[in-house]
């Protein structure tokens, strides 16, 4: 497994125990989408929605910086 995937396999699941973690993770709103969450890994940016009454993260996208905001 690359050192990328193994950054990005850890974000997740550091996210999954709790998605607003912000001391820990590089996160922040994004604007424009109600309850959307931008997690940031290197290069590489995890587009993120919390439903909190059922505990699910629903992950919208995956991909560079360059791309992932089209």
């Amino acid at each position: 497994m690359s050192k990328q995937k193994k950054r990005l396999e850890k974000a997740l699941f550091t996210l999954a125990e709790n998605p607003y973690q912000r001391d820990t993770l590089d996160i922040s709103s994004l604007q424009g989408l109600d309850g959307a969450f931008r997690l940031r890994i290197g290069d590489f940016r995890i587009v993120y929605e919390v439903v909190d009454n059922e505990l699910i993260i629903y992950v919208i996208a995956v991909g560079s910086r360059g791309d992932i905001y089209k």
